[in-house]
């Protein structure tokens, strides 16, 4: 597709520099809305996007 539309190269790349993400980043996301700091939270869909959304 971007051999034909080489425009949209920048819909589908990430905003932030992020090359590789750790182990805990991932864990921590995971048990977040078990913890007793997510006590209120009743659905939880974290995004993962690397700052693709702040365009």
């Amino acid at each position: 597709m971007l051999e034909q539309r080489p425009d949209l190269g920048p819909i589908f790349t990430i905003s932030l520099p992020v090359e590789r993400i750790e182990i805990s980043d991932v864990t921590n996301t995971l048990l977040r809305p078990v913890s007793d700091g997510a006590r209120y939270v009743t659905v939880v869909s974290p995004p993962v996007y690397a700052g693709s959304a702040i365009r």
